[in-house]
């Protein structure tokens, strides 16, 4: 006859054991889905908690068209390695309320250009009301160049 503390601790024992096995079963589930393989990327954007107003992306002038800017920006991506800025092409479109600014000088304000003072080469800085990470084409609020 076996004693009724040696059950218990038999299923005491037992069923920790099972727990464990579980729990290291879904954490490596877990881990595996969370760990990047080598070749993959993931795009990097704010957390949705965040209250974000104004978007911005930099960049250099790479094509004007008649209602847009083409600029390469450098875009933030996780990787396996870790974090790494990739260029891509994105796609500024302006209509007549999009502000057009050339900085100032320190102490003087910016000066307002039109699209036709921009040229292939030129840095700038496009301002956006929603974010252009994961799209190529998007609205421009702003942009401004030095």
């Amino acid at each position: 006859m076996v004693d009724v503390s040696k059950k218990a601790f038999f299923w005491g024992v037992g069923g920790f054991v099972i727990v464990v096995a579980v729990l290291i079963f879904f954490g490596i589930q877990y881990y595996r889905s969370a760990t990047l393989r080598p070749g993959e990327k993931v795009l990097l954007t704010p957390s949705p908690k965040l209250k974000i107003q104004t978007y911005s992306l930099g960049g250099t002038i790479i094509r004007i068209e008649s209602d847009a800017v083409v600029f390469d920006a450098l875009i933030p991506y996780q990787t396996s390695g870790g974090v790494v800025m990739e260029r891509v092409e994105k796609k500024a479109l302006i209509d007549d309320k999009t502000i057009i600014e050339k900085a100032g000088a320190i102490g003087e304000s910016a000066k307002t250009i039109t699209r036709a003072d921009l040229k292939l080469g030129m840095s700038i800085n496009v301002f956006y009301s929603s974010s252009p990470l994961e799209v190529p084409t998007l609205k421009a609020e702003k942009i401004t160049t030095n």
